[in-house]
């Protein structure tokens, strides 16, 4: 069959050796945001269900929830700092958490007049 630029389409054809991971245990809505480590293999689930979860994947492709908090409500954004030592998160209850990796401990660290839908560390 021809495309609509005259060259032949192809079917797709699956790779011979894939290295997808099925994250185990995520959350139980929508995800609104996905975030990776800079430094480690740690996976940063956002969801609509006010959870973030923080998941830990080993060579294997074997994956379980690191860490987890919430919001009081949907949360919209999660991503890593630079170094990877922090973790920022933002909802629709217009506050803004932040994750340390090392302690596990949880912080609110910012409130806006409105839901936070976007979130980025800078240096």
């Amino acid at each position: 069959m021809a495309s609509i630029f005259g060259a032949a389409l192809k079917a797709l054809q699956p790779a011979a050796e894939t290295h997808d991971v099925e994250v185990r245990q995520t959350p139980t809505d929508a995800i609104s945001a996905l975030s990776f480590s800079p430094t480690d293999d740690l996976l940063a689930i956002a969801s609509w269900s006010t959870v973030v979860q923080v998941h830990a994947i080993g060579p294997s492709g074997a994956n379980s929830v690191a860490a987890a908090y919430s919001h009081n409500g949907p949360v919209l954004c999660a991503q890593w700092g630079k170094d990877g030592t922090k973790l920022f998160s933002g909802g629709s209850d217009k506050s803004a958490y932040i994750l340390d990796a090392a302690s596990n401990q949880v912080l609110s660290f910012a409130a806006h007049d409105e839901p936070i839908r976007c979130i980025s560390a800078v240096d």
